[in-house]
């Protein structure tokens, strides 16, 4: 018998405690037995301990480190030291705390003399006697109690509760358990403590097993009782029943509100603005003094950096390094100077009124780019200490009311800004007015958020003002606002830059700031200077102010003297002197004449002197300055207002009746009155005409306050509106534009005319006094008749002139075009001859010959070269030359050269056709090498074609033949078989007969196992419509190249771009789900299993990741890749196939030839042993598909010959000189003999591979389907192999993706196996007919379906 001191202090070890909470309970050997201690950890201040339920070590050591001999019981092992009597002879065997229950398990033998209910009768006697009470709960004595049940030790997420509830469990399986009465419950529980209910299990309840509540008074109480009873079995003596019946006891959260958050969740209609208030109240005073803090920074900032002797320093040696290398500094404040000189008068008079006292409300306009703001921030401010600028234009301009205020509060420092907060609050007081009727005012609007910005950087400016109040002896008596008025030099200066900038009515942003401003005047707190551009700012202001005058400076352009001396400053030239030489006086002279053109606008003249610097002529910089404002008009004015009228208070052919009308007066004004009473302008012409104003098209000159005159908004403007006049095919479709409106008008006035006069029609009688008012309505509809047939004839003329105008331009440009058709020769150093590339005649202007290209490039450029009789010609598209190369020599050349590029190409096509928004052509030329280059050639390489080919042949394998499965409802076919229109006919003698559609079958079928090689299995799962909208976006993928917009009512291009768009969100999500599953992440299930996705393609989404690329931003590539791979192959296998079959002898051979590397087999019932039917099988060796079936590849190769003809285009990054061969000059019967020609950079090539492969001096009769002009025999081993000769199987067409000897091998494998395992014939017994081609990107489409009768052959 070990002592119990011997066992003091000494824990169990952390091992004995640990196998304890895994195996879930205390193993308990014989003779020993468990007392539970309760109250020696303090479950409520665990959290201070760090160890919220979650193992006892760290507690431990916690408490053994606070352990202090002043301290009563502080180490659990020194209360339950202290619990046990210590005469007791009794043998610790092991201790197992329950930490968030506060108690311990103590395992302990005793001696043959006592027993374990003596024991715990000692052991309370002893705490009675002497009573523990621990540290963290002094009010409460430590209890100890025997343990009657076998008890769960469990580490779960379990706050103790003095809730429990007991459920009543049989012993065995096969018996039953007895449900305890309340008497019985309460004399097994009771000895534990205070009970407050017991409650029983409904007697209709269903629930098993039945259970019961116990709550207790305290939870020490029911952590006792848990402890001690769970597990235990009581007998049927006890009321258990027959087999007894065991209790399991668990604790049971019990929820309950206080009465305070009752009362709070009651009364919401006063919580919530009560809520509001603090909230409200809070901010006032913990961030509105920051916030003034911040703006009164944002105020001192520039006082600082220029009373800070290093910011000045480093500011000098600045302004030294730019004078140093580029003297942009100088040149500029020496233009400037010139400005200012002129401008002196508005400088002085800007400061004189900023030393008054009385109130500052200045405003100055002036037209834009005429200076205002370096007018009052470089000239009349320079040396005012304290000033801020608000930039309106920036405020407005930003969408949406967080973003406002965003703006807002950065203009002036104020921060910190919640404008997030705002739409959250919005969310809150819409649900609560939907619980209690009203807003609780959490929100606010613009208004009021404004408001506080506003009133915050006042409180600052004032300030800012009076600092110097107390410093100043003179001044300290004085109160604030006497300060402030005796003082005007102290007050800072506020300059709003771009009032009423796209102003509106009710503007609550513009409101705001003028009330504020007026308020800052009124009470003489700062400055305030409004610069515009808007000639009407004196109606805002006026509600502001409406008894105060404004004090205004009115910009205008300078005059010719001061604009000279402006460009020559720039220039740094200085003013001629009186005897000048005659040369500079013609280059003044003309300077002169351009300023004077220009008008004297500051920034117009800027432009021009920097453009002379560059070494442009001032009318080459005048000219520049006309064709770029020419183009803004059109977008601004025209172009965009044709789009969407709903954003302007303009029509365009308002617009185009001023541009019109002004560019034809000599004076360059014209009478307000007259565009007022034409009948464009009747309706709210006014309006109109403001608007015109305020966007600066036109300027509204007033006389005594009424307006007189109109002129053009920009001096350049009046050039800008002759130039547009001078375009006569715009000029014509906009007058027809205004007739038609001009007619729309009458019309509609016609039709109320006539709708009155048949109302005053019906009347019975006719009176006397409405002979007058029908006459007036007669003679207005005969006005307006009169009107119409005058536009009429007037369109009639347009129309003409138009209709002659293209006539002529088409023959002029079809002339010139052929006078310029010759090659011109230029001698290079060796005296060869090389010939510049000429281009062929065409008849429309700019667009040349692209519409014939669109329709048929194959018969296009074959019938051009027919008539150019040269190898290389130049075609004209969209204002761009095209170079067409035919010679397969001369091809090799320009394909093998380094001074071609594909990148611009493949970027146009991504973008026109594949949908990218820019981002690969923002890619740097390395990163777009390596993403469309340098990746992709892994097609080409090993190991991808080892590893694609033999996955392909695999799938092949084991899908071929499954290509119909003879099903009659869509449910049961196989995904490619759906759009097929397969269907089981009613005569077919054999069940394993089926019809459909055999171009749609082979291509989705050829399209779905190609896509797995690639793409993985999970992905064509997961996306099981792709392929149609690939097939969609590939049909009209000519059209889209084109650069057909949407709304183009071309057939089927709308649905094209729905497609693409479906397929780009495809691989989106696929781009998003790779890259989760390559960081180890979670996918999703559907696209969990992507370990089959080639190589290339992770690679390349590998290098998206790297770039920074999103997704989305991706997308466009990855569908590029996914049309290469499909596009191509898919319709030679149905061609390929077609071809071969019809031709019988042909299709005989090839199954002979085949049969040795391609078998296909079917295992009977007899040798399976089962009584149904095996599928079948196929074999393929495609290795030896290759090299030993020479007739095979032969009649691939003729039929990528006769139905797939792609473009190769090219770019010339260098001058590229080929060479015609002296064979092809003497094929082509060349009289000068071999033909050189010059390509220059910057040009592009097209190489039209099937223009070539139907020339007949390559190929005999090339309209016959002939594989044996493809089989040559080897004069040493009379080997007979299959050689393509010049034709380039699988080039890389537009996209210039690599994937030719894959596509071969694919091309081999999917006809072989179709070939093998199917019989194919024309529906009705009819002879095989091969469809004429659809133009297409590379392979050729049918121009129809096929119908056809499959039959299985195994």
């Amino acid at each position: 018998m070990i002592p119990l001191s011997v066992a003091r202090g000494a824990f169990p070890p952390a091992g004995a405690r640990t196998s304890s909470v895994k195996a879930g309970h205390i193993e308990i050997k014989d003779g020993e037995h468990l007392i539970f201690v309760n109250n020696i950890f303090p479950p409520k201040l665990q959290w201070l301990l760090r160890i919220p339920l979650r193992g006892t070590r760290s507690f431990e050591d916690a408490l053994k480190r606070i352990d202090r001999p002043h301290i009563a019981a502080s180490d659990p092992v020194s209360i339950i030291r202290r619990a046990l009597p210590e005469k007791l002879p009794l043998e610790i065997k092991d201790i197992v705390p329950r930490v968030h229950e506060g108690g311990a398990f103590v395992k302990y033998s005793h001696g043959a003399e006592v027993d374990s209910t003596q024991v715990e009768d000692a052991i309370r006697a002893h705490l009675a006697e002497h009573p523990i009470r621990p540290w963290f709960n002094p009010f409460q004595s430590v209890e100890a109690a025997r343990v009657l049940g076998r008890p769960w030790i469990e580490d779960l997420y379990r706050i103790p509760s003095q809730r429990l509830k007991i459920e009543f469990l049989p012993t065995t399986p096969e018996s039953s358990a007895a449900e305890l009465t309340q008497e019985t419950l309460y004399s097994l529980l009771r000895p534990y403590g205070k009970l407050k209910t017991i409650e029983r299990q409904p007697s209709d309840s269903k629930v098993v097993p039945r259970y019961a509540y116990v709550e207790f008074r305290r939870p020490k109480y029911a952590v006792m009782a848990r402890n001690c009873l769970h597990g235990f079995v009581l007998p049927e003596t006890d009321g258990g029943g027959k087999s007894g019946t065991k209790l399991k006891l668990q604790y049971e959260r019990k929820i309950k509100l206080s009465m305070i958050n009752n009362w709070l969740l009651s009364h919401p209609r006063i919580v919530l603005p009560i809520l509001a208030a603090i909230v409200a109240t809070i901010t006032v005073i913990i961030f509105d003094p920051i916030r003034t803090f911040f703006i009164r920074l944002k105020i001192k900032a520039s006082a600082q950096s220029e009373g800070n002797a290093i910011l000045r320093w480093v500011q000098k040696q600045m302004s030294k390094a730019s004078f140093r290398f580029g003297h942009h500094g100088k040149s500029e404040v020496r233009g400037l100077m010139a400005i200012w000189e002129n401008l002196q008068t508005e400088i002085s008079q800007l400061q004189a009124w900023l030393t008054e006292n009385v109130e500052t409300f200045i405003v100055v306009q002036g037209p834009r780019g005429s200076g205002k703001r370096e007018l009052v921030l470089d000239q009349t401010l320079k040396d005012r200490k304290y000033k801020i600028v608000i930039d309106c234009k920036q405020i407005q301009d930003a969408r949406g009311d967080a973003a406002k205020i965003t703006k807002a509060a950065a203009q002036v420092g104020y921060r910190p800004v919640f404008s997030w907060m705002n739409s959250i609050s919005s969310f809150i007081d819409l649900a609560a007015q939907g619980m209690i009727g009203t807003k609780a005012g959490f929100s606010e609007t613009l208004d009021v958020q404004l408001s506080k910005i506003w009133q915050s950087t006042a409180t600052a400016l004032k300030q800012v003002a009076l600092e110097d109040h107390k410093k100043d002896e003179k001044g300290a008596h004085l109160t604030e606002e006497e300060y402030l008025d005796s003082h005007p030099e102290k007050r800072p200066v506020v300059v709003i830059d771009n009032y009423l900038h796209n102003a509106s009515e009710d503007d609550v942003v513009y409101a705001k700031i003028t009330e504020w401003a007026a308020g800052l005047t009124a009470g003489n707190i700062a400055h305030v200077i409004f610069l515009t551009t808007d000639i009407s700012f004196a109606k805002p202001l006026s509600k502001a102010l409406p008894n105060q005058v404004f004090r205004s400076i009115s910009l205008g352009d300078c005059s010719l003297d001061v604009g000279r001396r402006f460009v020559l400053n720039h220039l740094e030239r200085e003013i001629a002197d009186e005897s000048p030489d005659p040369q500079d006086s013609s280059k003044l002279e003309d300077l002169d004449a351009c300023i004077e053109a220009l008008g004297g606008r500051v920034t117009d003249l800027e432009f021009m002197a920097q453009r002379i610097k560059v070494g442009d002529t001032p009318r080459g910089a005048v000219n520049r300055i006309i064709d770029q404002s020419a183009s803004e008009i059109l977008k601004s004015f025209i172009l965009d207002t044709a789009a969407d009228n709903s954003q302007h208070q303009w029509t365009r052919e308002q617009v185009w009746h001023l541009i019109k009308a002004l560019a034809h007066t000599k004076s360059g004004v014209m009478s307000y009155n007259q565009i007022i009473l034409s009948d464009l302008f009747k309706d709210n012409g006014e309006g109109t005409l403001r608007s015109l104003e305020q966007a600066e098209l036109i300027s509204i000159i007033s006389v005594d306050g009424s307006p007189r005159w109109i002129k053009p908004g920009k001096p350049i403007f009046q050039a800008v509106f002759q130039r547009l006049t001078e375009n006569k095919a715009l000029s014509t479709r906009l007058d027809l534009a205004i007739l038609a409106q001009l007619i729309s008008k009458q019309n509609k006035s016609i039709a109320t005319y006539e709708e009155e006069l048949k109302l005053l029609g019906q009347l019975p009688k006719q009176p006397r006094e409405l002979q007058l008012r029908i006459q007036w309505l007669l003679n207005k509809v005969y006005a307006a008749q009169n009107k119409i047939a005058k536009y009429e004839d007037e369109g009639s003329g347009l129309e003409k002139t138009a209709v002659a105008v293209v006539v002529f331009s088409c023959i002029a440009t079809r002339i010139l075009s052929g006078l310029q058709s010759r090659s011109t020769t230029v001698q290079t150093g060796n005296n060869d001859d090389t010939r510049n590339v000429s281009v062929a005649p065409y008849w429309i202007p700019w667009v040349g010959h692209a519409p014939f290209v669109a329709w048929n490039p194959l018969y296009f450029i074959s019938r051009t070269w027919r008539s150019v009789k040269e190898p290389v010609f130049g075609l004209y598209m969209g204002g761009v030359k095209q170079n067409v190369v035919l010679s397969p020599p001369m091809i090799d050349s320009v394909l093998l050269s380094r001074d071609v590029s594909s990148d611009s190409t493949t970027k146009y096509i991504l973008e026109k056709v594949f949908g990218d928004r820019g981002t690969q052509r923002r890619l740097k030329p390395e990163d777009s090498h390596a993403i469309h280059q340098k990746i992709p050639s892994q097609f080409m390489r090993e190991p991808f074609l080892s590893d694609a080919s033999t996955s392909l042949v695999r799938l092949i394998e084991r899908e071929t033949p499954n290509l119909v499965g003879f099903c009659q409802s869509m449910v049961d076919q196989a995904i490619w078989e759906r759009c097929s229109q397969v269907i089981v006919p009613d005569d077919a003698a054999d069940s394993l007969v089926c019809e459909a559609n055999m171009f749609s079958l082979v291509r989705n079928f050829v399209g779905h196992l190609t896509s797995t090689v690639f793409m993985g299995q999970a992905f064509v799962e997961t996306f099981p419509g792709f392929l149609g909208d690939l097939w969609t976006l590939d049909n009209h993928a000519v059209a889209l190249s084109m650069g057909v917009p949407f709304w183009i009512p071309l057939p089927g291009v709308s649905g094209a771009f729905t497609a693409r768009e479906r397929l780009l969100r495809s691989l989106t999500s696929f781009h998003q789900a790779f890259i989760q599953w390559d960081d180890g992440r979670n996918p999703g299930f559907e696209l969990s299993d992507l370990d089959d996705v080639s190589e290339p393609i992770k690679e390349r989404i590998r290098a998206f990741r790297d770039l920074g690329l999103s997704p989305r931003e991706s997308a466009p590539a990855h569908l590029s890749l996914l049309w290469a791979m499909n596009a191509n192959i898919a319709p030679m296998v149905f061609w390929t196939l077609l071809r071969i079959l019809a031709d019988p002898d042909l299709f005989v051979q090839i199954r002979e030839e085949v049969a040795p590397f391609a078998k296909a087999s079917r295992l009977t019932r007899e040798e399976t042993g089962f009584p149904f039917q095996e599928p079948p099988r196929i074999s393929i060796d495609l290795d030896a598909l290759l090299s030993s079936c020479p007739l095979l590849r032969a009649s691939c190769y003729e039929a990528l010959r006769l139905d797939c003809a792609p473009l190769s285009f090219r770019e010339l990054t260098a001058d590229v000189t080929i060479r015609e061969p002296e064979e092809d000059a003497f094929m082509n019967c060349s009289p000068q003999g071999p033909r050189q020609y010059r390509l220059p950079k910057g040009e592009y090539v097209i190489i039209p591979h099937g223009v070539h492969q139907n020339d007949s001096a390559y190929f005999a009769d090339p309209t016959k389907y002939d594989p044996s002009r493809f089989i040559v025999t080897d004069p040493d081993t009379q080997e007979k192999k299959a050689d393509p000769r010049t034709v380039r199987p699988f080039s890389g067409g537009v996209l210039n993706f690599k994937l030719q000897q894959f596509s071969e091998r694919e091309l081999l494998a999917f006809v072989a196996a179709i070939l093998l395992m199917w019989d194919i014939e024309p529906v009705g017994g009819k002879k095989w007919a091969i469809p004429g081609h659809k133009v297409a990107t590379g392979a050729f489409l049918p121009s129809r379906e096929i119908r056809v009768r499959i039959k299985s052959r195994v």
